[in-house]
């Protein structure tokens, strides 16, 4: 069933004024880019994480991985295209935590490449692969 929302232009044309007097009021609330990117202290929530590590390293339990299975041809090039620029995009994605003197620091990489790992299985190995995971989550 599809269903069709018709806007009058009057509508329309009122709604996109209020979005761009909203846009205008709020003005640029971009974060700004740190100057100094080496060594940069923790928030609260990182210390919190970090001490979490300290106590019991290698838990995986704040990881979240993501596998994803994708039918069709893969444009493995534009794939690296998009994530890197996510990477480039987003600072939190090329941070590594370190100790300096005793204290938890933060470094903030450059924008670099990111290399996906793309696993290209049969059909049937896939099918294989996809019973077992499900399996495997419903123990």
């Amino acid at each position: 069933m599809t269903e069709q929302f018709d806007i009058s232009d009057t509508k329309q044309t009122s709604s996109e004024q209020k979005v761009i007097k909203k846009k205008e009021a709020v003005g640029d609330q971009t974060i700004p880019r740190l100057a100094n990117r080496n060594a940069v202290p923790l928030s609260f929530a990182q210390q919190r994480l970090w001490f979490l590590e300290q106590l019991e390293s290698d838990n995986p339990f704040y990881n979240i991985t993501r596998a994803m299975q994708l039918s069709g041809t893969l444009n493995v090039e534009a794939l690296q295209q998009a994530l890197d620029a996510i990477v480039a995009r987003h600072e939190v994605l090329r941070t590594t935590f370190v100790s300096v003197d005793g204290e938890p620091k933060q470094i903030i990489a450059d924008s670099g490449s990111v290399v996906p790992q793309v696993i290209i299985f049969t059909l049937k190995y896939a099918k294989m692969v996809s019973r077992s995971i499900r399996s495997s989550i419903w123990v």
